[in-house]
């Protein structure tokens, strides 16, 4: 399983930005991700609680967006994730 700890020592991931996974990805409990684009099929992905935030402020009725894309793929896993600010 491909752990992203290692690669976001270097690499810091707003809550803005978009992470792409085309293998089995670990997230970081302690980071706030972006959207996630899943590009590959037969994939777990394994939030370890990590928050996927989206809009921050206004009305929750008004928030647009996708917190998690997976299209065109399959046998897609997804599990302990959180998401807030999405439509």
């Amino acid at each position: 399983m491909k752990n992203l700890l290692p690669l976001l020592a270097i690499l810091f991931v707003t809550p803005q930005e978009v992470t792409e996974i085309t293998a089995d990805t670990t997230l970081d409990p302690s980071k706030s991700y972006g959207r996630i684009v899943i590009k590959a099929s037969n994939v777990t992905l394994d939030g370890r609680g990590a928050w996927l935030v989206g809009a921050k402020e206004g009305d929750p009725k008004t928030f647009k967006g996708v917190a998690i894309e997976a299209k065109g793929v399959t046998k897609i896993t997804i599990k302990n994730v959180n998401a807030k600010g999405w439509e």
